[in-house]
C-alpha cells in the first residue's frame, strides 16, 4: 500500500514494519525503524484494513469488515461489498477527511486478488493522495 507525497505534520510517527524483511530494527545502531508523515498514515490504513473489527478487545471499533470476505468468490457482488467495506474503513480513520473516486479491479489470471484504489483527502491536507490496496480473497 502506498500514498503519494509525504508530510510529517499531523500524521505522526510509528514503528515501521517491512513485511518483506520482518525486522523492526535499523541495521545501523540496532535502533527501531520508524515511519512518519503520510507513510505512517498508509501503514496505519493497511493495518486497519487487515484487522477484523472487534479482534482487538480493548479497541472493539478498530478494524474493518473486509477480512470477512476472505474465501468468498471473486464476483461482482463480492467486489461491490469490498468497495463498501473499504470506504467505511477509510471513513473511520480520523486522519482521513474524504474518500473520492474508488475503483476496483481484478486480474482474470489471479482471481483471488482484488485491487482497491481510491483518492483520499488526508485531514489538514490540500491535495488528494492516491491509495492502492491489494486484497486477497
Amino acid at each position: 500500500m502506498a500514498i503519494a507525497d509525504d508530510s510529517l505534520n499531523f500524521y505522526g510517527f510509528d514503528l515501521y514494519f517491512d513485511p518483506d524483511q520482518l525486522d523492526l530494527f535499523n541495521a545501523v545502531g540496532r535502533d527501531f525503524k520508524v515511519i512518519g508523515g503520510k507513510g505512517n498514515l498508509a501503514q496505519a490504513l493497511k493495518a486497519r484494513l487487515e484487522t477484523l473489527k472487534g479482534e482487538i478487545l480493548l479497541h472493539p471499533t478498530y478494524g474493518s469488515s473486509l477480512p470477512t470476505l476472505i474465501g468468498e468468490p471473486n464476483d461482482e457482488t463480492t467486489r461491490n461489498m469490498a468497495v463498501t467495506m473499504f470506504v467505511e474503513t477509510m471513513n473511520e480513520e480520523n486522519r482521513v477527511s474524504a474518500v473520492n473516486s474508488v475503483s476496483v479491479e481484478f486480474d482474470q489470471k489471479t482471481r483471488n486478488i482484488v485491487r482497491l484504489s481510491a483518492s483520499i483527502v488526508p485531514r489538514n491536507a490540500v491535495n488528494q493522495a492516491d491509495l492502492q490496496y491489494d486484497f486477497f480473497l
